[in-house]
């Protein structure tokens, strides 16, 4: 038998024999969308069991665990990854040069490197991040730090084709971070359509929708189908319906579910008149409906957000969960409002799409039809 106890930082391992072997808990930070650090820690909890949650803020979550960097780096929820080589609890004036310094002299941040990198020639290169924007580096520091990774003959400069990135990291808190980047970065700009959310967006969409392996899931104003997709790469269901009037919109998301190899029944509708649902049918509804245009013409916002409640209210099953990101969010709740006896509002989370404030509703259905 084997007996488990935890250590600072680490886990002891006993067997039968009274061995005893360590393991050091590694630490990582990871971004994510702003708003959803509550379903953020609460997924991680769930994801990995042995996670050591060590600081929560908005849009960043460190934490320690012994489950692998390949594991980790797989979460949908993230944007991006990183392994965590030095913390700077206070930063003052010109921080990204002084973090710089402070990390020429830290002799723990090579190990952690070497155990974080295949034993194989690697390219790399050093950046810098201040409050989510790219900065400069005092050009002889960056050099510096350039050649004591370099010091290990696998580690070779290459500024713009690296491998892998040694990021330093200034938060609006305050504090600073060291990270060696797990994750690429994907340029969605080059590959996302108009309008189109991020997959990880997409992905805590439907996170919060409290996904089952029975459910039967509905997306009424699919688009090009980021909400489908994630669905059905990221959670277990029963079936997944998706949908839009626009005939482009809806080959696209048959085209997408082709590539992930999923399978997501496809039609042209118009989301406020489902006819193709009976009532009570669906169990999970995660949409992004229309922030203001509508097939090139100006929406009635608040005749629009009416009808399409009553009639998600109607396909919706008692007990069942929707999940809407809107623009308008005053709009919405004033609506929302005139369902108080029919439809609950469970939460509502605030974030930023696209640079735009924008509000998640989760709902719940409390009455039968």
């Amino acid at each position: 038998m084997d007996y488990i106890k935890i250590r600072r930082n680490s886990l002891e391992i006993s067997d039968s024999s009274g061995k005893i072997a360590e393991a050091i808990m590694k630490t990582y930070f990871s971004t994510f969308i702003t708003g959803f650090d509550e379903v953020v820690a609460h997924a991680l909890k769930q994801r990995i069991k042995d996670v050591q949650i060590e600081l929560l803020s908005d849009g960043l979550v460190i934490y320690k665990t012994n489950t692998s960097a390949d594991v980790v780096k797989q979460l949908r929820f993230f944007n991006n990854t990183f392994v965590l080589l030095k913390q700077f609890p206070k930063l003052e004036k010109n921080p990204v040069n002084e973090m710089i310094r402070q990390a020429i002299r830290d002799s723990r941040i090579m190990p952690t490197i070497l155990s974080s990198v295949p034993k194989k020639k690697t390219r790399f290169r050093v950046m810098a991040t201040q409050e989510n924007q790219f900065v400069g580096m005092d050009k002889n520091l960056k050099e510096k730090m350039e050649r004591i990774i370099g010091q290990n003959r696998n580690f070779v400069v290459d500024r713009a084709y690296p491998d892998i990135e040694f990021l330093f990291v200034v938060r609006r808190e305050g504090y600073g971070l060291l990270g060696l980047r797990l994750t690429r970065h994907t340029s969605y700009e080059k590959i996302l359509e108009k309008g189109e959310i991020y997959p990880e967006l997409a992905h805590l969409l439907c996170l919060i929708s409290e996904p089952h392996a029975q459910d039967t899931f509905l997306d009424p104003f699919s688009g090009s189908g980021a909400i489908p997709v994630a669905r059905a790469l990221g959670f277990p269901y029963k079936t997944i319906y998706a949908g839009d009037i626009e005939n482009t919109y809806v080959n696209k998301t048959k085209q997408k579910a082709k590539k992930v190899n999923k399978k997501i029944s496809v039609s042209k509708w118009n989301a406020l008149h489902l006819n193709n649902f009976t009532d009570n049918s669906i169990d999970k509804i995660v949409t992004d409906p229309p922030w203001g245009l509508h097939v090139g013409k100006e929406l009635n916002l608040e005749k629009f957000y009416e009808d399409m409640l009553k009639e998600f209210y109607r396909i919706t099953k008692t007990q069942g969960m929707m999940v809407i990101l809107v623009a308008k969010k005053d709009l919405f709740e004033s609506v929302l409002n005139n369902f108080t006896d029919k439809l609950k509002l469970l939460k509502r989370y605030d974030t930023l799409v696209s640079g735009q404030k924008a509000g998640v509703y989760k709902i719940q259905k409390v009455a039968k039809l």
